[in-house]
């Protein structure tokens, strides 16, 4: 249960998705190589994570025993405002979502009320940051605090759900079942928690078994973007080739990634990450310092 697999699973993920973040398929497919690649989209050095890092980042740092959801607002706008948690000092990439929720945040609104429950408020902005939960989660699914964590941006059921099944599933894996095995469960779990199909996107999840590669979407749509993750996830037999898969698609190419970069991680373990991708993946130094001070948190304590 190394915090590492996921975390990194995740930033490298973001890193190599970073360049083509808005591209087409078609033009992915001409720019993408094996190794990572700078500029594009953002015109940012090779190896450069954006939000969907610094924000997983921000909750690893400040989630504790006792969460204080007020502590871990005041670290989004410490990386919105002033770029911390960013692997070079800048914030160059915001949902409008959070950047809504971080508004009413500092305009006195509390914290779990921040995100908008309107369902036009579904973009994948609280589930790229699930990470922390599930090895937070270690001991069972806490759905209260994954539903809190998610509406401190994104408070619609729509979001509350996808960050469940995310969750669920990521739990499953992290105590060694079987991907296919581990999904069926989440999913199951899901769908007897929220009413079968009743929520908008349980339909898109259940029936990922059925989908074919050309119909997955790379949108910021949390379901699309869940599903996507997943199924290249499931369909592929490595870490690289489960972040190629997404990024190919195109679309929210970073936040795609990082997302099926967390679960892959977790499956394939940290050490099965390309070492070139590990070698260009910029500001190693604040997520090493940042697991350690984890480590000391939770998992020390756990051998107490």
């Amino acid at each position: 249960m190394n915090i590492r697999d996921g975390i990194y699973g995740v930033a490298v993920g973001d890193a190599f998705g970073v360049p083509f973040e808005y591209l087409e398929a078609k033009d992915v497919q001409v720019r993408i190589r094996d190794s990572m690649i700078g500029n594009g989209t953002h015109n940012q050095d090779k190896g450069t994570w954006s939000d969907d890092t610094s924000l997983t980042l921000c909750l690893l740092d400040n989630i504790t025993d006792e969460i204080d959801y007020k502590i871990i607002m005041e670290s989004f706008l410490q990386w919105y405002k002033f770029g911390k948690y960013t692997a070079n000092g800048e914030c160059f990439d915001i949902g409008i979502g959070t950047r809504r929720a971080l508004q009413r945040y500092m305009q006195g609104v509390s914290p779990i009320k921040c995100g908008s429950t309107n369902v036009r408020n579904n973009g994948n902005g609280s589930l790229m940051r699930c990470i922390p939960i599930i090895y937070y989660c270690r001991n069972g699914i806490r759905r209260e605090i994954t539903h809190n964590l998610s509406s401190l941006t994104h408070g619609n059921e729509i979001s509350l759900m996808a960050c469940d099944m995310y969750v669920s599933f990521g739990y499953r894996l992290l105590n060694g079942m079987k991907m296919d095995m581990a999904y069926k469960e989440a999913i199951d779990e899901t769908t007897k928690y929220w009413g079968k199909n009743e929520v908008q996107g349980i339909r898109e999840l259940v029936n990922i078994f059925d989908i074919e590669y050309k119909d997955l979407s790379g949108s910021g749509y949390v379901i699309t973007t869940l599903q996507t993750a997943i199924w290249c996830l499931l369909n592929t037999t490595s870490y690289k080739e489960c972040i190629c898969k997404c990024v190919k698609i195109g679309g929210d190419t970073d936040t795609v990634a990082s997302v099926a970069g967390g679960l892959a991680g977790i499956v394939y373990g940290k050490e099965n990450i390309p070492k070139d991708w590990m070698r260009d993946l910029r500001n190693k130094e604040l997520i090493e310092h940042i697991c350690d001070k984890w480590e000391k948190k939770f998992l020390i304590k756990q051998l107490q």
